[in-house]
Parts: C-alpha cells; sequence; structure tokens
C-alpha cells in the first residue's frame, strides 16, 4: 500500500552487492510501457491480469522492457530537469538493472501494483514481502502528503470481492466516492488493502508479512532475517546502509523539503506519527481497522483510553 513502507524496505534489501530493484513497473503513472495498468489491476479467473499485464510482466521479469518517468509539478525545478533529462527513479533502477547483468536477485518494489501480488507468487515463483505500517502511521502519512486514498478499487465482478465480508463492502461504497473524509478514507482503504493481503498470506507458505514497527525496533536483525526468509543475500553493504538509514543519530521528522525521507531516527517515526493525531481521530481510525488491525497490533498500540474508544 502506499506510504507504508516499501521504499524503505526495498532500500535495505536491495543495499547488497548483486540484488537490484525494479521501482514502481506497475504505476499507472510511470509504469512499464505499453499497458494500461489500472485497467491490468482489474483481476479476472485465477487472479490473473489482462493477457498484454501478463505478456508485459514475463518480459519484466527478464528486462525487456521500457518504463515512462513522473514528474511531478510539485517538484523543485532542478529536480524536474533532471527527471526529464535523466527518467525518474523507474527507468534509472530498470537502467541500472540492465548493466548489472551479475545480478544473481532484485526487487519489484510497486505498493501500486498490490492486487497483482498473488499472480507473480503463484505464475512466476516469486516471494511477496507485504508491508504494514499502523494504521495511525498510514493515516497520518496520508494526511502529511495531503493525500487522498482510493477506496472503490474493486470492480463490481472482482474475485477479491469475495475476500470482503459485508461490512467491508458497505464501507467501500460508502467512502468509494469523490467527497469522503479524507482521514476516514484513509483508513478504509487500509482496512480493505490489508483484508486482502493478510488473507493472501494466511494461504501462501512463501509469503511474508513485514510490520515496520518490529523492523524499526531492531533493523539490522530483522532486515538481515527477513533477506534471508525470501533468499536475499546480505552482506556488509546491507549493514552499512540499514546504520545509515535507521539510527538515532538521524531526525524522527523528515528533513525540510523532504516530501521522502529515508534517513530517519526508524525508532521514532510512529510515535510522531501517533502524536500528530487528536485522540478524536485515533478513535475514529481505530473503529474502521480494528477489525483487520486486531490481526497484527493491540489495542494499546492506538493510544486510547477505554472511554475514548468508547466514544
Amino acid at each position: 500500500m502506499p506510504r507504508s513502507g516499501t521504499t524503505f524496505a526495498a532500500t535495505v534489501l536491495t543495499a547488497a552487492r548483486g540484488v537490484m530493484m525494479l521501482h514502481e513497473p506497475f504505476n499507472p503513472q510511470c509504469g512499464v510501457l505499453g499497458v494500461d495498468w489500472e485497467r491490468a489491476k482489474h483481476l479476472g479467473e485465477g487472479l490473473a491480469p489482462p493477457e498484454d499485464a501478463r505478456e508485459a510482466i514475463g518480459r519484466m521479469l527478464r528486462l525487456r522492457v521500457r518504463q515512462g518517468s513522473h514528474v511531478p509539478p510539485s517538484d523543485p525545478l532542478v529536480r524536474r530537469m533532471v527527471k526529464r533529462l535523466a527518467g525518474s527513479r523507474g527507468p534509472y533502477h530498470l537502467r541500472r538493472s540492465k548493466l548489472r547483468p551479475w545480478c544473481q536477485a532484485g526487487v519489484v518494489k510497486d505498493p501500486t501494483g498490490w492486487s497483482l501480488s498473488a499472480h507473480l507468487s503463484d505464475e512466476h515463483g516469486l516471494p511477496v514481502v507485504v508491508t504494514v505500517k499502523h494504521p495511525l502511521a498510514q493515516v497520518a502519512g496520508y494526511q502529511r502528503a495531503g493525500w487522498t486514498a482510493k477506496v472503490k478499487f474493486f470492480d463490481p465482478g472482482s474475485p477479491l470481492l469475495g475476500l470482503l465480508d459485508e461490512e467491508d463492502r458497505r464501507l467501500m461504497e460508502q467512502y468509494g466516492g469523490g467527497d469522503a473524509d479524507p482521514l476516514e478514507a484513509a483508513a478504509v482503504s487500509w482496512r480493505l488493502t490489508y483484508r486482502v493481503l493478510l488473507g493472501w498470506a494466511r494461504e501462501r507458505s512463501a509469503w511474508r508479512v513485514a510490520v515496520m514497527e518490529q523492523l524499526s525496533a531492531d533493523p539490522g536483525e530483522r532486515f538481515s532475517v527477513l533477506a534471508g526468509e525470501v533468499g536475499l543475500p546480505w552482506d556488509r553493504w546491507s549493514d552499512r546502509a540499514i546504520q545509515r538509514m535507521t539510527g538515532g543519530h538521524n531526525p524522527a521528522e523528515a528533513r525540510p523539503g523532504r516530501f521522502q525521507d529515508l534517513k530517519r531516527d526508524s525508532r521514532r517515526v510512529f510515535e510522531l506519527r501517533r502524536a500528530s493525531l487528536s485522540a478524536a481521530e485515533r478513535a475514529r481510525v481505530f473503529e474502521l481497522t480494528w477489525p483487520v488491525a486486531n490481526e497484527i497490533y493491540d489495542e494499546e498500540s492506538f493510544g486510547l483510553s477505554d472511554g475514548e474508544k468508547e466514544s
């Protein structure tokens, strides 16, 4: 899910020598060219995407594709000029991967393509890492970015609807319009996304659920274990990346002017995000996400008294 820590996790897991990254190849704004990736996420029988997307995924795994660039108008002028000349992160990582034929492993990082995870796993044998961030941190991240989360992302005939319960479907209809409260829409989006992903993870032994708050508590040890579980190497370059990115010498909040800042004190980020929400906001997120969040988090993590939860 966007803002769930995928960039951080992928950067750490690809720090070892000989590991490449493909960056958001399924993103409709900057994905592999020649495919409507918005339409491709509308799955058919067997959780398979349309034929053109299946063919493009096969070529992507052989690095025989081209990828578009995304240049947000909000970027500083110099950054926009660099992206137009050299490409954004997707083309950069694809080009870098093609120039490193000795790489024996890679990571496909794409929170926008989460609905394709089962196909990538079942059809191509890719182990999947589901990154999960506490719903309070997720919602606060959307607020910080000024985003309104997408809620109605299932077609009426989608096989994914079968994984939702009656209340999930009601919330999807209620918050699927364009006038939904941004905080509540982000909470419902979290609930629906992880209802599906955690259900898939229970059915697939090769999948790993990476809870960002747990990883951040002891990033060196937990990331090295995660890398081994999904068949990725871990070396001194990985250790250096962890120390550089997560140490207490870094601030908890992103540095001024940085929309995304990977050099943070990872142990303090969740506390910072939780504190940015009022008790009433935390209570509303708790109410909307708890039926799914209880699989991973305890009630105390929402920072609410019994009276606040009831209100």
